[in-house]
């Protein structure tokens, strides 16, 4: 049975925003390839993503090691050129983390493991965050690497005294939030950046507090584009949750909360994607959780949340929304995943989930700039719901694991053939296999610990 081959939780909070100032590479509240963050590849996570591209560069997470592809040539190999490295074929444990491809990580802990954190590009560099314990120290703590794009050189850029999580890299600056106990043991949360691009140390620099008084019980990122930067805030427990959608203009420093007119109490702006240089959101009704047949509006605002006016009507509730640049697309996947998780087929088999099938049928519809519906598909996933990255250019990538479970193949959905499909399902192209890691092999069989 083949399996996609990606991290899935039930609440995805993305971490995304955006930057001007001194060392930072632009000012423009439109997308830049080389420098922003690519809010088209990191669908299901705050810890970076599994797919990353630069110019006709694409980067992959496989296991524990970062490839690269050239999208012409079509060859996967590890992002790492030194000479008589072995690369994922490394069976020494003592030089494993020699390669630079090697994704260096505390395999066990919460953020790691084979498909657990992942990675940023940014202006000619590979980033990520790995979460490291050792003997002797009183807890974990985290650590930023950088890889050049080429595979040149690896560099550890700066350690933390203790964890970050919900990290973003966008012109030249890294954001993240901090998630702290005070003397009483209370939660803090702070939001903040380093200028990766300045001269001398390192400086973090908070770049927003929640207020104290409040009950906050969870900050995240949800979007970022341009020169905001959009999060949400939780306050309150599950059952009296009071969710905010806040934008920060990084020129003028402002906060704002974005909302719809006549918004309830319970309901909330939620799933901001971004859409010809605007933002695009629906409301979710917290009094309507649970109602599958429950729908609400769509909405499209500028950046900052003005002029907001509805996009798109009657959507349902759960449904989702990406954006790759050049197509809107609309998905019922996280109401199939939702309708799982709540079903008693799957309370009641925990212990099996691998040999379970499940009934559902994925549905997409395409927009085009003009708001035309132009298609709808049905993806080829039919293990369990799966939203790939729509990513940038004309490819969607997944990676698609083999069916003896020794390696994957890393798959494409031709996007230049969107109007053709009338609802049909449509077809991935395989570029090549490539086989797990001796590492990788080991971790799967439960047989790897980290001597370090």
């Amino acid at each position: 049975m083949k399996k996609v081959v990606k991290h899935i939780t039930i609440i995805m909070l993305v971490c995304i925003l955006t930057v001007t100032g001194c060392g930072r590479s632009s000012s423009v509240d439109s997308f830049v390839e080389e420098t922003d963050y690519q809010y088209q590849y990191v669908y299901g996570g705050g810890m970076g993503g599994y797919i990353a591209r630069a110019k006709d560069t694409m980067y992959f997470k496989i296991g524990s090691y970062i490839y690269q592809m050239d999208e012409q040539t079509k060859i996967l190999m590890p992002l790492c050129n030194k000479p008589n490295c072995l690369h994922d074929k490394e069976t020494d444990d003592e030089r494993i983390e020699e390669c630079y491809a090697y994704f260096i990580e505390n395999h066990g802990t919460s953020a790691s493991g084979p498909e657990g954190a992942g990675f940023a590009y940014m202006n000619g560099y590979i980033y990520y965050v790995t979460e490291k314990w050792e003997d002797g120290e009183p807890h974990s703590y985290s650590i930023l690497y950088k890889i050049a794009k080429d595979g040149s050189q690896r560099e550890k850029v700066y350690q933390w005294d203790g964890l970050i999580y919900n990290w973003v890299m966008h012109r030249n600056v890294m954001y993240y939030i901090e998630h702290t106990f005070d003397e009483s043991g209370k939660e803090e949360y702070a939001v903040k950046e380093m200028n990766l691009a300045g001269v001398g140390k390192l400086k973090p620099e908070i770049f927003y507090k929640p207020d104290p008084e409040e009950k906050i019980t969870s900050v995240s990122y949800s979007g970022v584009y341009g020169n905001h930067l959009y999060m949400e805030e939780f306050v309150g427990g599950y059952e009296e949750c009071t969710i905010k959608t806040l934008q920060y203009n990084l020129q003028d420093k402002t906060l704002t909360e974005i909302q719809i007119p006549n918004q309830s109490d319970t309901e909330y702006v939620s799933c901001v994607t971004f859409w010809k240089n605007r933002i695009v959101y629906h409301v979710f009704d917290m009094e309507k959780d649970g109602q599958y047949d429950a729908t609400e509006d769509v909405y499209i605002a500028d950046l900052d949340g003005t002029n907001a006016e509805i996009l798109l009507k009657d959507i349902p509730m759960y449904y989702q929304f990406y954006s790759d640049g050049n197509y809107l697309y609309v998905s019922n996947c996280r109401e199939c995943e939702i309708k799982i998780y709540d079903s008693l087929e799957y309370q009641n088999n925990m212990n099996n989930l691998e040999n379970m099938k499940w009934d559902f049928k994925l549905h997409v519809d395409v927009y085009n700039q003009d708001m035309e519906l132009v298609d709808s598909v049905e993806p080829p996933f039919h293990d369990f719901p799966y939203e790939p990255d729509y990513g940038i250019g004309d490819r969607v990538y997944v990676k698609i694991e083999d069916e003896s479970g020794d390696g994957v193949s890393i798959q494409y959905w031709d996007k230049t053939k969107i109007g053709t499909y009338h609802g049909d399902e449509y077809k991935l192209t395989k570029l090549c296999d490539q086989t797990y890691s001796y590492l990788d092999k080991k971790i799967r069989k439960n047989e790897y610990l980290r001597k370090k």
